[in-house]
């Protein structure tokens, strides 16, 4: 319930684990639950070697995404919509918001 008061969307993901190219500028990630985030069109960071966990390409849509590295440079990556930035208002931890998007996912594939 607070989720949807917050702004929550039903009809868009969280984010997904995402894998960088090598030499992938780590300043265009966000490692800390303040950011920077750097929002960018799903197009731009396929453009920039990301894809997802599997190595497929990113989805085709002109939603806008961020990076975000909970362990820092060397971790799992994830690309976060606004829907994580909800989480994120509800408690201000990357390891908390990513979790909570990671289990939902799990509980939503049963």
């Amino acid at each position: 319930n607070y989720l949807s008061t917050v702004g929550w969307r039903d009809d868009l993901t969280w984010g997904r684990e995402v894998r960088l190219p090598g030499g992938f500028d780590m300043a265009l990630a966000a490692t800390g639950p303040r950011g920077p985030f750097v929002n960018k069109p799903l197009s731009e960071w396929q453009a920039l070697g990301v894809r997802r966990a599997d190595g497929t390409d990113l989805p085709t849509s002109d939603i806008k995404g961020a990076i975000v590295l909970p362990d820092g440079p060397g971790g799992d990556a994830y690309m976060v919509y606004g829907n994580y930035h909800m989480l994120l208002d509800w408690n201000r931890s990357l390891y908390f918001a990513t979790s909570i998007g990671l289990l939902s996912d799990r509980i939503a594939a049963r």
